[in-house]
């Protein structure tokens, strides 16, 4: 339980940081790109929380879903990242990107214990 709590609290600071990022995105033809990375964000930890009261197997499909949110945020973090916005902190953006990657490994090796 430990563990479980340890990812879902860094998935809400990565949450925390994503809103972070959505302030500095340019208003208008975004707004859907906008809701879309927060709401991806959210999912991950949103679906590690509901999953990890469930039974082993039916967790495993939960970490599944945030594994592939994780994956989209990843690259929906590198279209922003490519478009290179002014309002937009690469180090903020850098930093999102790192987060994922520490949370990725986390749920991956979550994953496998479970498996064991």
């Amino acid at each position: 339980m430990e563990e479980e709590s340890d990812i879902i609290n860094k998935s809400e600071v990565l949450v925390s940081l994503i809103y972070k990022i959505c302030r500095g995105l340019p208003r208008g033809d975004d707004f859907m790109f906008k809701s879309h990375l927060s709401r991806t964000a959210i999912f991950i930890s949103s679906n590690l929380a509901e999953g990890q009261k469930k039974g082993k197997e039916e967790f495993r499909e939960y970490i599944n879903t945030s594994i592939e949110s994780l994956k989209e945020l990843k690259a929906q973090l590198n279209m922003v990242k490519e478009k290179n916005y002014v309002q937009i902190s690469a180090f903020d953006i850098n930093k999102a990107l790192d987060l994922c990657g520490e949370l990725d490994k986390m749920i991956h090796e979550l994953l496998l214990k479970l498996n064991a």
